[in-house]
Parts: C-alpha cells; structure tokens; sequence
C-alpha cells in the first residue's frame, strides 16, 4: 500500500462510491474465480478418469456444469468489472482537472510568476489518480492469485521451481524499482522543456502574433528552436527506453527459459506424486499462467512505483500555500473603502530587488486617485497590494468600510477592474459581461444596460452572439474587446474602481473617451486609476507619484505642477499629444 493508492481512493470513495466498491469487489472475485477454476477443472479431469473405469458419467457432467458456472460468474465479473473502471476513469479525468485548478486558483498571485511553480504544476498533472487506483489493485490482486498458486506448487514439493522464480521476482523487482527511479527523474528534468516546446508552439499558431511572426520571417526559427527542444528531450527519454528493454529482453529471455523448463521441473519434483491426470492438469495451469501472471505483476509494479514517486510532485503542489477566499459581499449603498498602507515593502519571489519600498498612503471614501509613473516603476504592484491580491512582506495594509475593518481575505469582493491585459473570453457577448457578476448571467436588461453604459453599439446584434473566430464566433478589434471589459466592469456592483493601464494602446480621442467612462463607472464611490500617461490626471483629487518603487510624490495636479519635480517633468514632457 502506498500514499497515492490512498489518496486515489478517498478521492473515489467519496464520491463515487457505487463505480469504486464494484471494481473492488469484482477485482477480488476475479482473483478467486481464477483459482477455483484450475481446481474445478482438476476435479472434472479427475471425474473423467475414474469414471472412464467404471463407466458412469453423470458425476462427470455434474463437475462440467460446475465448471461452467465458474466461468460464466467469471464472464459476468469481468463485464462489470470494465463497466466500473471505465466510469471511473471518466470521473478520474473530471477529479483530476478540477482539483489541480481549484488549487491553482488559489495560490497566492505571486507564486503564480514564479517558474518553479509553473514546472511544478506540469510535474503535479503527470500523477494519475486513476493509474494509482487502478494499478495497486491490480498489484495486489495478482499478488493474491501468485501466492496461491506458489503455495500449490509447494503443497506438490515444487520446491526448485518456487525458488528460482522467487528468486527471479526479487531481482527483477529491484532492477524495476531502479529503472522507474532513473526514468521518472528525467521526465521532471523534461517538464521545463515541455513547457518550453508548448509556449513555443502556442506562439506559433495564434493569430495576434502570426503577422508579426510572417514580416520578420520569425517561422522557421521558432520552428526550429522547438524542434530542437523536443529532439533533445526525446534523445533522453530514447536513451533510457534503450537501456531499459536491453535490461528486459535479458530478464524475458530468463523467464522464457524458466517457462520451458518448468514443465520438466514439475515432472521430475512429482514423479512420485502425480497420482492423477487432474494433479498435473492443475500443475500444468499454474506453469502456463504463472509466468504470465508475473510477467503483468511486474508491469503494475513498474506502475505502482512510477505513481508513488509523481504523488510525491502532486501532494508538494498541493501542499502550497493558498490566499483566504472571500466570504463576504458588500452593500453598494456606500461610498467607497477607506485604504491605508502602513509603511509596505514587497518583493517577488526569486529577485532580490524590491518593486516596493517602505510605501505610505491613504485613500478615503469617494476619492479619485491617479497612481502615475514610468514602466516599471511599481504602479501595478501597488494596486494589486491593495486589492489584497499580493500580501506585503513588510508592513500593513487594512481597509475600512463605514469604520469597521475588512479582513484582507475579503477585500478582492470590494473591487471592479479594468486591467491592460484585459479577459478575451471567446464565448457569447452574455458570459463576457455577466462575469463581472455571474450570478446575474440572466438578467438580460441589467445586461442591455451595462452594454449601452460602456458604449458598445458595434460589437454583436445579441447577446447570445458567440466571440472569436478560433470557435466560428465574430472578431473583435482591441478597442471593442477594450468595451466588454468596460461592460463587464459596469454589470459588477463593487465599491472601488481600479483602471490599471487601460489606456495603454489608445489614441488621444480614445483615451479620453475611456476616461469618461472611468468617471462614470466610478460614479461617487472610491476610484484608482493606474496610468503612465497623463491626460486623466488633471481631473482626479489626488495624484501618486511611483518611481522605483517608493511613492515621490502626492497632491493634486495644480500641487505639483508648481513642486516642478517628477511629475511636472513626466506631464510636461506628454503636454504636446493633449494640445
């Protein structure tokens, strides 16, 4: 037994219980039917040979019957038996999905950047719950049947014969448990190959980059690096296989020999024992099938192993640290959070630089907040800290509402956003704006009105309309996917706006319109807009000035106009694009 094996059963014992206990159930009569019919099949030969000497057969038809029922049992066993596993194999491929990303959903967004987890990621879906299920039991129950028919080859004093294929068994275990070892260490060697090869390909086949892609004849350069890549992984993986079925044709040419000889083995250690046909009918099975039994008993050890080892990659991710979900939802009927950051640092994993440094600030209810600076500076970082996205690695954020405080576990329900890297979701115009409040997916008016706030009149004659031609649906400028995001921001009652570089790849005319959806989006309640480009910031309260991740300055657009430091410079520098 092995962790994996248990976790792969409680997993489908406790929701599939009907499919697992049948396949438990029908694996061990499976086992038993296997042995019962090499004994009823030495008492029908036996039948046959006492009764050829005194001429009565209706014993002998009686054992045949016998026979038959054993087989059919067997028969109907083996049908349910498919039936079972080939339900939980459905239900494996539905579990397996869905707990690795209900666990991703939950890592701290950081961990989410962090290469080592991504690898780690493609490591945890390589275990199988199913083939920990599956080949334990099918291990064990083949065990069950091998061990019953080495007991019988002892009870005939088979004695040579049950000690070299002991022997063979133990030394073919360990060869299996090493080669496992070997090849499994390569294949997490080669998941940040793989991840490579299938950005690499991604990149080659959607359609934003394939232009750019065709005029810079980047093609068959990406081509050949991914080709490349897969070659020298597959050089490994092929020199293993090699030294694996070099080592495996040594051991099936042992085990070959050992079958042929068994037969001889038998006769010379029962040749005083052999006292009817049905004796080495029974002695003659238990050869026959005996190796071949070994032979899959191996192959689920081999299995066995290989899953053992990929759980130990599944229970580390699954054994990351996860974020506080939300569990409050808050009224509308309010301004906004009050937010104050309380002398916050923060660092992504694996740099040693800080993208913030001892930062202070408060937002109070209602305001209008510009947080500008170059790229790079730390705008974005800020915001997602504030969002309770990021959690700080110095300091403290809290946020109020009515003078009561939020639990940072429940602040992600305050905001609706506006990102850069807004969602494309290549489904039908509803779904793209109810994500904003699923719950609400059929409110067709609430819907309508969102659309017709955020402007879009171009994009679709319904919303049932399906988006993206990668599935057959309409195409969509950037700009008009720009507006469902827009529409997706108005449909979510949330008290704080965050616009974080959504004006990015706008013209002048269009980022001004964007603005003016931001004031209307906001309305009364508390609003953050995140921006390099200054146009927005004359009509805001309070203006953050980032730069190399401290906070240079705060006040109002007149304020430091007249401080003449980094904001006038930035905002002077872009006054020609707004005259």
């Amino acid at each position: 037994m092995n962790k994996a094996f248990f976790y792969a059963y409680d997993v489908f014992a406790k929701d599939n219980k009907k499919n697992t206990y049948t396949y438990l159930l029908t694996s061990l009569i499976t086992s038993v039917m296997t042995i019962a019919v090499l004994f009823a099949t030495k008492r029908v030969a036996d039948m046959v040979q006492a009764n050829a000497i005194h001429g009565s057969y209706r014993q002998i038809l009686m054992m045949v019957i016998e026979l038959i029922v054993i087989l059919c049992i067997s028969s109907v066993s083996s049908s349910i038996h498919a039936i079972s596993l080939t339900n939980l194999m459905e239900f494996s491929e539905f579990e397996q999905e869905r707990t690795i990303l209900n666990k991703n959903n939950q890592l701290y967004l950081e961990d989410l950047d962090s290469p080592e987890i991504k690898t780690l990621r493609g490591k945890a879906r390589r275990f199988s719950f199913i083939d920990a299920f599956v080949q334990e039991v099918t291990y064990l129950t083949n065990g069950v049947v091998i061990v019953a028919m080495i007991s019988i080859l002892l009870y005939y004093h088979c004695f040579l014969l049950v000690g070299v294929i002991i022997l063979l068994l133990l030394v073919r275990s360990q060869i299996t448990k090493v080669l496992v070892q070997s090849k499994e260490k390569i294949y997490q060697k080669q998941a940040t190959m793989n991840r490579v090869c299938n950005y690499l390909f991604q990149l080659l086949i959607e359609r934003d980059n394939i232009m750019e892609i065709r005029v810079y004849s980047m093609f068959k350069y990406l081509r050949d690096r991914m080709l490349k890549t897969m070659v020298n992984s597959q050089k490994e993986i092929h020199k293993q296989v090699c030294i694996a079925e070099a080592i495996n044709m040594l051991q099936n040419i042992a085990m070959s020999t050992l079958n042929g000889g068994a037969v001889v083995l038998i006769v010379l250690a029962t040749s005083n024992r052999i006292s009817t046909v049905g004796t080495f009918v029974i002695l003659f099975q238990i050869t026959s099938q005996l190796f071949s039994g070994i032979q899959t008993l191996l192959g689920c050890y081999e299995q066995v192993k290989a899953s053992q080892i990929q759980f130990k990659d599944f229970s580390e991710f699954m054994q990351l640290p996860v974020t506080k979900r939300p569990s409050v939802c808050y009224e509308t009927n309010n301004k906004g959070i009050e937010i104050h950051v309380d002398n916050v640092s923060f660092q992504y994993r694996d740099n040693q630089i800080y993208a913030l440094k001892n930062v202070n600030l408060q937002i109070y209810p209602g305001e209008k907040i510009a947080i500008v600076g170059e790229n790079g500076a730390g705008k974005s970082t800020l915001v997602k800290l504030i969002m309770g996205l990021y959690e700080p690695k110095t300091g403290r954020i809290h946020w109020k509402l009515g003078g009561r405080d939020i639990a940072i576990k429940d602040t992600i329900n305050g905001f609706k956003v506006v990102f850069q890297d807004y969602l494309k979701l290549l489904r039908t115009v509803r779904e793209n704006i109810a994500m904003g409040d699923i719950t609400q997916i059929n409110k067709d008016q609430k819907l309508l009105v969102a659309l017709e706030e955020a402007g879009v009149k171009d994009i679709a004659a319904g919303l049932e309309t399906k988006l993206g031609p990668e599935f057959g649906g309409k195409d969509l400028s950037g700009g008009q996917w720009q507006k469902l995001a827009m529409a997706r921001a108005y449909f979510s009652e949330r008290l704080v706006t965050i616009f974080d570089e959504p004006t990015a790849a706008l013209d002048s005319h269009a980022e001004s319109e964007a603005f003016q959806s931001f004031v209307k989006l906001s309305g009364d309640n508390t609003a953050i807009i995140v921006t390099h480009r200054l146009y927005m910031t004359q009509f805001v309260d309070r203006i953050m000035v980032v730069d190399n991740g401290e906070i240079l300055e705060i006040g109002s657009h007149e304020e430091l106009m007249q401080k003449n430091g980094k904001y006038n410079q930035m905002f002077s520098a872009q006054a020609s694009f707004y005259q």
